[in-house]
């Protein structure tokens, strides 16, 4: 009797100096995927600025560009490949990463987004913009796709897209 008792009690402390680790990992795991769509949103609004003012071109525009034209600061810390862009003809503007970030974006990407449909992942074998919250968006990825394909460039499964208009 004795000895269950003073098992539980054991596992009870360890239970109780165990959950918060735990919850002090889920909050760094937080704060790395609001980092993670802060830099992605600095970064599609430097994109959406750099198409506004040049809008005839398709493609892609690179970090220096965006800094030698002055949409992103010159001292912006971003790294260089970790977010890229692709304009396609019709217009709409992708912002994707070009490799996984190492936490999960989607719950502050959606918040960041409020939301918006236009905010999402990439999922291998569809054609569409996935959403957090409403799954299949039913905007199609073809175009972003296709361009990747010309570009020799692929988008990994589960990479974080955002599209963009001009500005």
């Amino acid at each position: 009797m004795w000895s269950l008792a003073l098992l539980t009690g054991m596992l009870a402390l360890i239970m109780a100096y165990g959950a918060p680790a735990e919850r002090g990992d889920s909050l760094r795991q937080q704060e790395l995927a609001r980092a993670g769509v802060a830099e992605m949103a600095v970064y599609r609004a430097a994109v959406a600025r750099y198409f506004g003012a040049n809008d005839k071109e398709r493609g892609s525009v690179t970090m220096t560009t965006l800094r030698a034209q002055g949409h992103l600061r010159a001292w912006s810390t971003l790294d260089a490949g970790r977010w890229d862009n692709y304009r396609a003809p019709d217009g709409t503007i992708y912002i994707y990463a070009r490799v996984l970030p190492p936490v999960d974006l989607s719950a502050a990407l959606l918040m960041a987004s409020r939301g918006s449909l236009l905010a999402g992942h990439y999922r291998a074998g569809s054609a569409n913009l996935i959403s957090p919250l409403n799954g299949d968006t039913r905007i199609p990825l073809g175009r972003l796709l296709e361009g990747l394909q010309t570009q020799q460039r692929t988008l990994p499964t589960g990479a974080p897209v955002w599209l963009a208009v001009a500005e």
